[in-house]
């Protein structure tokens, strides 16, 4: 396949904005849902420290940037296969994740994007507010940005609604 539209939902996201930048010739549009660490590298690292004691010890704060409450409340089963799923996530991995935050895509590596682009942010997402998803945008000539009233990083399935 000569090009493609790509889509990455968070740590996706990342990889989709790294590959527009390295191989630009083959991404035709590109969509950055809920993405994008624009925190200080230090944060990444933390979260790496944190997750290589135990996955099981950082499982409810991912499983709070995920979900709404309300979403978490109205679907307790979904949560819990979410909170079980991340804590049996192999600390190693999911350390290498968090730490792959703090290198993996900066603002000063976007002046090489140029695919058509919209990035998409959560409008109280606490890992991408929608402040950061207008930062991504105004680097990519042409992209915009849109916050979504699903307030966190997973969009499609959580609702502000108590």
């Amino acid at each position: 396949m000569p090009r493609a539209s790509v889509c990455g939902l968070s740590l996706g996201g990342m990889v989709a904005l790294w590959l527009a930048a390295h191989a630009p010739d083959r991404v035709h549009r590109l969509a950055v849902c809920c993405s994008a660490w624009l925190g200080p590298p230090e944060a990444g690292r933390a979260g790496g420290h944190r997750a290589r004691q135990r996955t099981g010890a950082v499982a409810d704060a991912v499983l709070a940037r995920w979900f709404h409450p309300g979403f978490v409340r109205r679907n307790p089963d979904l949560a819990d296969r979410m909170r079980t799923m991340i804590a049996a996530t192999p600390a190693e991995g999911y350390a290498g994740c968090c730490e792959a935050r703090s290198s993996a895509w900066t603002p000063n590596r976007r002046s090489a994007l140029w695919a058509p682009t919209l990035v998409i942010a959560g409008a109280d997402d606490p890992a991408t507010p929608p402040e950061h998803a207008a930062r991504i945008a105004d680097g990519v000539t042409g992209a915009g940005s849109w916050s979504s009233t699903t307030p966190r990083t997973w969009p499609t399935s959580s609702r502000p609604t108590p």
